[in-house]
Formats: structure tokens, sequence, C-alpha cells
């Protein structure tokens, strides 16, 4: 599976009636996913907002990430890392609103012009992804939308691990993933060719499809 070929097999398992009635709006939370969130926008004729967010890395160790911090400031950590590197979440408080403030805040302006996930009171949600690689960007996404008060909040993604699958439910309220494996590395390993989009390249493709854009 190429990553240019996600989006139609996402959307034949979706119940695309529901999604057009209930207006709802297409959240891409990864950058990389912005083409497959265009196309199945535009196939469904809804509108696409984007969720911009930051990694958090263990003290020291750039390679171990703990956490994750989005554009609404909400942040999730992982209790059971912080456990055993023996870290509070009161010693990653600067951590976090630095990373907050130096890139997240930088991704806002560069890539949605400084406007910041809002007003979405009622507005049901279906969250594009090509997959799932761990539960901190779904609590993440579950924490800062339902603070928004947003309606009814769906996954829409190919590939998550199989040991999440009952997780996931407790995030969203409903959940459309291609496939659950029980071998799952990440992400990229679930394509024979997965297309890497450059900042550049991600910037002139929302620029040519701000129509959709909300």
């Amino acid at each position: 599976m190429k990553t240019s070929e996600v989006g139609g097999v996402i959307l034949d398992i979706l119940p695309k009636n529901e999604l057009v009635e209930g207006e709802f709006l297409v959240v891409c939370s990864n950058l990389q996913a912005v083409k497959v969130a265009f196309e199945m926008a535009r196939e469904l004729n809804l509108k696409v907002e984007l969720f911009l967010s930051k990694k958090i890395y263990a003290p020291k160790n750039e390679e171990c990430e703990i956490g994750i911090v989005g554009e609404t400031e909400e942040f999730v950590l992982n209790e059971r890392l912080l456990e055993l590197f023996g870290l509070a979440e009161s010693r990653l408080a600067g951590q976090i609103k630095e990373i907050y403030e130096d890139a997240v805040l930088h991704k806002i302006y560069k890539f949605k012009k400084g406007k910041i996930l809002e007003n979405l009171a009622q507005k049901n949600i279906l969250v594009v992804d090509f997959g799932v690689e761990s539960g901190l960007m779904s609590s993440l996404l579950a924490t800062s939308l339902r603070k928004l008060d947003c309606g009814k909040i769906y996954l829409a993604a190919f590939a998550a691990p199989l040991e999440l699958k009952e997780e996931l439910l407790g995030f969203y309220d409903r959940s459309f993933v291609v496939r659950y494996d029980e071998n799952f590395v990440d992400v990229p390993d679930c394509f024979c060719e997965f297309e890497s989009l450059s900042e550049e390249e991600i910037l002139s493709f929302l620029e040519e499809n701000r129509d959709i854009l909300v």
C-alpha cells in the first residue's frame, strides 16, 4: 500500500452519509497526512482544519518520547515513563511551556497563519491520520477537542497497533481503522511506499487547497 492510495481505502470503511449529513469537520492531526485528509474532505464535500502539536522528549534523551503538547496548550504525558525516569510533572512544566512557545506556536504561524483551533462548539469532528502509533496523540486530541465542546469525535486511520483497539474507544465516539496490526512497528512501516513531504511542499499544498480550509 502506498500513502497516495490510503484516502480511498479509508473512505471505503466510513459511514459517508452520516459524515455528510452531520456536516463533520475533517481535522488533520499530522501535517504529513494533509493530502489524504484533503482528498477525503473533497470526496465528502467537507471542510478541513489542522491540529498541530509537538512531541515532548525525556530530558537528556531526545529519542524517548514521554508526551505531547498541542496547539490549544493541552498536553499529555506518559505516566509510566515518568515513573520509570523518576520525573515529576512539575519538573517538566518549564520544558513544556518552552516547547509550546518555541515550536508549537511557530508551526501555528507558519502553517495556519497564527489561527489556533477554536469555535468548534457542537461541531462534529472526523480526525484523519495515516495511523496511530501510541495513545498519546489520541488522548491529546480527545482532551483538546472535548474542551472546545465539540459534538461527535470520530477517528479515521489506516493502521494502529492491535493493543490500542480497546483504548481508542475511550478517546473517540467511533474509530474507523483499516488495519489493526499485532506486530505494529510504526506508521511508515505499514506502507510499501511512504511519501514524506517537506515543509515547503506542505505549505504549497495548503495554499493550493485553501478553499476548503476553515
